[in-house]
């Protein structure tokens, strides 16, 4: 869950300096799919890498970044794809 926390902030950080004032909570509430999906997502890379024997600290805070990271880049596609 580290992963997901630093992906948090770096979200954070990137809206304050596009000049929004925003907390982790405010983030959190503003984006409920995306929260939701990115811990779904960490909790099926946790099982998968304990499945195949590869849990360790790194594989799980990659696991908490990298499902953030994800939903980010399938969410950006659609976007594209879904006409306004």
């Amino acid at each position: 869950m580290l992963g997901l926390l630093a992906h948090l902030l770096k979200k954070l950080k990137e809206a304050r300096t596009a000049g929004l004032s925003v907390t982790a909570i405010g983030y959190i509430a503003n984006h409920p799919y995306h929260s939701g999906l990115s811990v779904i997502g960490v909790i099926i890379g946790l099982l998968m890498a304990e499945q195949t024997g590869t849990l360790n600290g790194l594989t799980a805070f990659g696991c908490g970044y990298m499902a953030n990271s994800m939903v980010d880049v399938i969410g950006n596609r659609a976007k594209a794809v879904i006409p306004k």
